[in-house]
């Protein structure tokens, strides 16, 4: 039986180490260059990241600034809002996001959630507990209030219609549930004009405003005051 010549090896793998890993690989596997690779993904791409291997997901889940970018963890509160925009779009059907900041500050803003009618605002996929986009916030930094008016009962008493849910950490997606079920009609349809309303330090900043108003009356000179 005649042999049959083996080609050599090209240069490249003949004088590579045996346990020397792919430059990628070396990449990679340094935590701190991951993590600045990853936080250049967009966030819907950063989800599916996780299910690329352990490391990757582990990365992933340990690192502060990528749950900050995946709206689980809360921005420094000095950052500039912003709306969790995958949310907004996955759910677009369901509801919509406006938000209004005031030109005199950064830190104070309002977000209005209008919620849209239909029979099941949500669906069942909503039901699912032990889904991770349940514990997104709705806004970075987090707002802490969520307010929802059923504006059918009696329009120009809104303010007597309403209510509130609160979370220290910050409200998240899956408390917009406990609105949906609070504001059903006997049709089991959701509020047609429901609004859902979070603020974050206005009430601050009229607290604010209240005492520098106080300590400049307190300036004036007497003959200036009525």
């Amino acid at each position: 039986m005649a042999r049959v010549r083996q080609k050599p090896l090209p240069a490249s793998v003949a004088n590579a180490h045996p346990t020397e890993a792919p430059s990628s690989s070396r990449v990679f596997g340094v935590y701190e260059l991951l993590e600045a690779i990853l936080l250049y993904l967009p966030m819907r791409f950063l989800l599916l990241a996780q299910g690329v291997n352990r490391c990757w997901k582990a990365t992933i889940d340990s690192s502060k600034p990528i749950q900050c970018a995946l709206f689980f963890l809360p921005r420094d509160p000095d950052s500039e809002p912003v709306k969790n925009e995958l949310i907004e779009k996955v759910f677009a059907r369901f509801f919509r996001m406006t938000l209004l900041t005031y030109h005199w500050t950064k830190k104070d803003f309002k977000c209005i959630i209008k919620l849209k009618t239909t029979r099941d605002l949500f669906g069942k996929g909503w039901k699912n507990t032990n889904a991770s986009w349940r514990k997104m916030l709705m806004i970075q930094p987090p707002v802490f209030t969520l307010e929802i008016t059923d504006n059918r009962v009696a329009p120009d008493y809104h303010d007597c219609f309403n209510d509130p849910v609160n979370n220290k950490e910050g409200v998240r997606l899956a408390d917009l549930l406990v609105l949906e079920d609070t504001f059903k009609d006997e049709d089991g349809d959701s509020c047609r004009c429901a609004e859902c309303t979070t603020v974050k330090n206005e009430r601050m900043w009229k607290e604010r405003k209240h005492r520098n108003l106080e300590a400049f009356r307190l300036n004036e000179p007497p003959h200036s005051r009525g």
